[in-house]
């Protein structure tokens, strides 16, 4: 996605002699890969521009980003949504409408980090060339991006579809009832087909698996320098900027819409609970009121949260697909690397503690994931309520009754005179 490399290419003329096959090679300080052809015109000298190799290379920080942070933020990822799939398998309350899509966002979210951030975990112990592809081959330049990309847009179009049945269960009741578990699938179909079809339109702009014959600068010593490495370049150089404003003007929209379903729905609940108040002779209830204010705050929270992590990311990914178009550039490509590459790990982590902002915020969660592996997860819905209604529910003293009730209990005791 990011074309941050400035690439200088050797004259045909002069690397006839330059094209290298494995095994054949004789550049020093190179390591060698087996199987692998460079075309000449392909080819990248920086025997006099040692700057410019440097830029190839991984640096300082991507030595603590790629295989530290990023495999960290794999590993909880796992945990937090297979532990989400195994509550909502076994327990059998957490099989609800919301969850159905819930439970989407959390294949989603495995197969984004699986395919993004395992690649880059497995890219940096291959090699030392930031953007060298050896090890996954023409094949890997198509399944790697289409699987990065349905995971990021099926995450996109499920979280659209929580806030809708959201807004469409408070703020329109009588549709949200007339939505049963047969076009809930059908939904669902629809989305993961509208996701794999814009994602296959990406698949010009990586699929060309491309050795490269590179020759390193001749003051340096190194002996794990690869001689060729391999990119995966696009069909058409404009396919790439067609990919990129693809991926981020979705992210807009679905933040504008998602902000504008919160703002109903956050209006509706107050408006909710200043009828009931009014109607009610009494207070509302506590557990009511505190129902209320979790479901505002879940939405609030998880909708700044999945913008404020994702939204770094589009951002640098639309500045680096006009890159090379602007004149003076504030940062240098070095400077965008890095922050592509923490953007990147915000979005990773966003995809990592989804399932720890559901049970951090709402109880039922946390009961969920606690019968997940105490009882065996065979509960209902029933019992969980009635558990919770226990928590909150108290015997009346008799001698605190209704004091009606009790004016006529005294009635009742009086001896009946004789008229």
């Amino acid at each position: 996605m990011f074309q941050l490399l400035k690439k200088e290419r050797v004259e045909e003329g002069d690397s006839a002699k330059e094209i290298l096959r494995e095994g054949e090679s004789k550049t020093m300080g190179s390591s060698i890969s087996p199987g692998l052809v460079c075309d000449p015109t392909s080819s990248w000298n920086f025997t006099n521009d040692e700057e410019s190799a440097k830029g190839q290379l991984y640096s300082a920080a991507d030595s603590i980003i790629v295989p530290i942070l990023m495999s960290v933020i794999v590993v909880v990822g796992l945990l937090t949504n297979s532990l989400f799939l195994l509550s909502v398998i076994r327990v059998q309350h957490m099989r609800t409408a919301t969850n159905h899509y819930l439970v989407q966002i959390a294949v989603a979210d495995i197969m984004y980090l699986v395919s993004a951030a395992g690649d880059k975990i497995i890219r940096f112990a291959a090699s030392p060339v930031r953007w060298d592809r050896r090890w996954s081959g023409g094949a890997g330049c198509v399944l790697t991006p289409l699987l990065v990309s349905l995971g990021y847009f099926a995450v996109l179009f499920f979280m659209t579809l929580v806030t809708r049945e959201k807004y469409l269960a408070v703020c329109k009741p009588l549709k949200y009832r007339a939505i049963n578990a047969g076009r809930r699938i059908r939904t669902t179909l629809a989305a993961w087909a509208v996701a794999f079809l814009i994602t296959s339109s990406f698949i010009p702009s990586s699929c060309v698996f491309t050795p490269r014959c590179i020759t390193w600068p001749a003051v340096w010593r190194r002996s794990d320098l690869p001689s060729v490495a391999a990119t995966c370049s696009a069909v058409y150089d404009w396919w790439i900027i067609y990919t990129d404003i693809m991926q981020t003007t979705p992210f807009f929209l679905v933040t504008l819409l998602t902000l504008c379903m919160y703002v109903c729905i956050a209006r509706a609940l107050r408006v909710q609970v200043a009828a009931q108040t009014e109607g009610l002779q009494g207070p509302v209830t506590a557990r009511k009121m505190q129902t209320r204010r979790q479901i505002i705050h879940m939405l609030v929270c998880n909708g700044l949260l999945f913008i404020c992590l994702l939204a770094p990311f589009e951002c640098v990914s639309l500045v680096s697909s006009i890159w090379d178009y602007i004149p003076h550039p504030l940062l240098t490509s070095e400077q965008l690397w890095l922050l592509s590459q923490i953007a990147r790990t915000l979005a990773y982590l966003q995809a990592a503690i989804n399932p720890l902002v559901y049970y951090m915020l709402h109880p039922r969660y946390r009961h969920a994931c606690l019968e997940t592996f105490s009882r065996g997860g065979t509960s209902s819905r029933q019992d969980v309520d009635t558990k919770a209604h226990r928590s909150h529910f108290t015997l009346r003293p008799k001698n605190n009754a209704n004091p009606r009730e009790k004016h006529l209990d005294i009635l009742k005791q009086r001896p009946k005179h004789p008229v």
